[in-house]
């Protein structure tokens, strides 16, 4: 006999809950499953995910094939990109080793000391050491020591040229009479050529 709070069945014999309470569980099954298997996925997806972060030299055709999760034993940081790779012996070899050529603009020498072949002495001096001589001539005017005179943007090559001469050699920016474009030297009575003291 049956409980009186449970609806009778279609025929009044029994009621139907074995069936439904059935199909509830194996719905309830099958969402379980589902909800296990989308979070396995986010969880492949999401690490796949970090891997990728930490590899910032991966190529883009990599990233079309099957992403596989790292081994454990094979850290990402191991792939190194090429600018972090010591070169190979063949092309460190190869490289200068004093880095990239440096700007030298061209030269002019001016004459302001009282022998006439200072200026030729010091322009060969200065094609001796690389430098590209543009002219040579005498210089009319009061400059107190010699010094070589450069436009904006050209100190640095300044100094590698006043290194180049013998004796102290001041640098200075260029006055109006000057070059705008080249480095200036101008040699008065106080510059040591090869042949000592002027």
């Amino acid at each position: 006999m049956s409980d009186p709070g449970d609806p009778p069945s279609r025929d009044g014999t029994e009621p139907a809950a074995g069936p439904l309470a059935r199909l509830f569980a194996t719905q309830l099954l099958a969402v379980l499953a589902i909800t296990v298997v989308l979070t396995g996925i986010f969880a492949v997806v999401k690490r796949g995910d970090s891997g990728a972060g930490i590899s910032t030299s991966a190529s883009t055709s990599s990233s079309s094939s099957t992403p596989t999760s790292p081994s454990p034993s094979t850290p990402a940081s191991r792939s190194a990109s090429p600018a972090t790779t010591p070169p190979s012996p063949s092309t460190a070899s190869a490289a200068p080793t004093s880095g990239p050529p440096r700007h030298r603009p061209e030269v002019v020498v001016f004459n302001q000391s009282a022998p006439g072949g200072t200026g030729q002495e010091v322009a060969a001096l200065l094609r001796d050491k690389g430098w590209t001589v543009f002219k040579v001539d005498n210089f009319r005017g009061n400059v107190s020591r010699t010094t070589v005179y450069y436009p904006p943007g050209l100190k640095g090559a300044a100094r590698r040229a006043a290194e180049d001469l013998p004796g102290p050699v001041r640098v200075r920016p260029t006055f109006s009479n000057l070059s705008t474009t080249r480095l200036t030297v101008i040699l008065t009575d106080d510059f040591r050529g090869s042949s000592g003291a002027r």
